[in-house]
């Protein structure tokens, strides 16, 4: 399942997925077992009811995994955050800086100072998920940046990456302003972009994970309604039996 949070900032495809088919999983064990009643001619029995108990369970768990998984994720994305920007900002990695455009900034509510490469310390700091033109193309990465206003969605900020993270940047307030409207005016802003939509895998992946769970659900549940039915019992030809 950790794999699954490989690089969380850019391909929430398969957590997704997984939680969009442990959502559709009771919709589907109910459809089926409606059909199998409407359609079949055996009479239900407590069978029926195992595939939809089945489903809820596999919610519950999926939905308690899901959110663990985003805490612990969170709690390992802010220690990392503050370990990043202080080996950056300390000189002790050397840092690529690049372009980049805000995307969301929040406050931080861990009450450390935050300070930027080449800029003041700030008693609070703000986490900013950016667009990054890195050398490897663009992609979404976090920044703890010092908290000196609100940074609107779009700003074009310089962000330092480390060599060895990926995910995370520093702010690099050395970049001057005409600097930033160069990077700003880079070419390559007009090309593909990661986006909310594609970073969670775009329509293919969220379909495939309704439609699929919705069919095998439904199948199971009508199979299993009909396995442990019962043929129906005609009345009136039991009344009307002769007795000995």
């Amino acid at each position: 399942m950790s794999r699954m949070w490989q690089d969380p900032l850019n391909d929430l495809t398969r957590p997704l997925a997984l939680v969009l088919a442990a959502l559709m999983a009771p919709a589907g064990a109910v459809l089926g077992l409606v059909l199998a009643v409407v359609v079949s001619d055996r009479v239900p029995g407590v069978g029926m009811v195992v595939v939809p108990v089945l489903s809820l369970l596999l919610l519950a768990a999926v939905a308690t995994w899901y959110l663990v998984s985003l805490r612990r994720e969170d709690a390992r994305m802010a220690a990392s955050l503050a370990a990043g920007a202080d080996e950056l900002v300390r000189g002790e990695v050397a840092g690529t800086t690049v372009p980049a455009r805000v995307v969301q900034s929040l406050p931080d509510r861990s009450g450390r100072p935050v300070a930027a490469l080449g800029g003041p310390r700030a008693e609070r700091g703000r986490r900013v998920l950016a667009t990054a033109l890195t050398p490897a193309g663009p992609r979404r990465v976090a920044a703890l940046v010092p908290d000196l206003g609100p940074l609107r969605r779009g700003a074009p900020v310089a962000l330092a990456l480390p060599p060895t993270r990926r995910d995370l940047a520093a702010l690099d307030a050395r970049v001057d302003a005409a600097a930033l409207a160069a990077g700003d005016a880079d070419p390559r802003w007009s090309g593909p972009l990661p986006t909310h939509g594609s970073v969670t895998g775009g329509w293919g992946p969220k379909l495939a994970a309704v439609v699929g769970s919705l069919a095998l659900f439904a199948v199971l549940s009508a199979a299993v309604t009909v396995a442990t039915g019962s043929e129906p019992v005609d009345r009136y030809a039991a009344a009307a039996a002769p007795t000995t």
